[in-house]
């Protein structure tokens, strides 16, 4: 069994160094796409974190009482 020592006296076996390494492989690999592709994902992104921003506030308003009544409208 392979192990490593890390910080002080920290010791890692052979499936939590291999996992770390695994880590590293994955953040090193690189993808080519289109600008016009990667323009678009950008967005999304954006309004995805956007759209969880506002979901947590209105969690949060709910939590802290700060709610109307729901008005219904009859068209």
């Amino acid at each position: 069994m392979l192990l490593a020592v890390v910080g002080v006296g920290r010791v890692l076996a052979n499936s939590q160094i291999l996992y770390i390494w695994y880590l590293i492989e994955i953040a090193m690999e690189t993808v080519t796409i289109p600008k016009e592709e990667y323009e678009l994902l950008k967005k999304k992104a954006e309004l995805d974190e956007d759209l969880l921003v506002s979901l947590v506030k209105g969690l949060e308003d709910i939590k802290a009482g700060r709610i109307k009544p729901w008005k219904k409208t009859t068209n």
